[in-house]
């Protein structure tokens, strides 16, 4: 149905002064007025009966102005609130895409942050009891600890059999001591 229909549609309820009609036998009746002491129905449609009944007498009172009218304003109310919903959901995907731009933007920061970790720390090399001034390379350096496939607590690979390599302090230059493979596996960015 067209606006123009819709609109046309409304004009004639309204006209008729949102009339609610009833069907009597085959006649459709409508319009009450008062004459004197009675009430009186203007004879909206007279319909053919078929075995003492009117289907179509039925069907013309049950869609008289009053429910068009009805009708209508649920359409119509029903049709904003799509309008409203589509608007929203436009917005959504507005938003959806700026948080899609700024997580790709924090990925980007936190790979740049973890390049620069990795090519430019200086690490403590253990050996003195200062922290050494010479420049490590933390990507290839036997100090920063590495990720491991093994489980948290397996024994150290490099000493499982409890020798030492002479550290101070008696460790293994691996597990520093802890007699355990990679103390630091499973330190990660959050999200990996």
């Amino acid at each position: 149905m067209t606006a123009l229909n819709k609109q046309a549609l409304r004009v004639l309820a309204v006209a008729l002064d949102g009339d609610d009609w009833h069907a009597e036998g085959n006649s459709v009746y409508g319009g009450r007025y008062d004459v004197g002491d009675n009430v009186c129905y203007d004879l909206i449609a007279s319909c053919e009966s078929v075995n003492g009944e009117s289907p179509h007498a039925d069907f013309i009172a049950a869609a008289n102005p009053a429910t068009v009218l009805a009708l209508m304003d649920e359409l119509e109310a029903a049709e904003h609130t799509a309008a409203v919903d589509h608007e929203a959901a436009c917005s959504l995907v507005e938003e959806n895409e700026e948080v899609k731009r700024k997580l790709a933007a924090a990925e980007k920061c936190i790979a740049e942050l973890e390049a620069f970790i990795s090519q430019s720390c200086y690490v403590f090399d253990g050996r003195d009891a200062d922290i050494s001034d010479s420049y490590i390379d933390a990507s290839t350096s036997s100090l920063m600890p590495k990720v491991s496939t093994k489980n948290e607590g397996e024994p150290c690979r490099y000493c499982s059999d409890g020798s030492y390599s002479g550290l101070p302090g008696g460790a293994c230059e691996h597990c520093m001591g802890t007699g355990l493979d990679n103390p630091a596996a499973g330190i990660g960015v959050k999200g990996e």
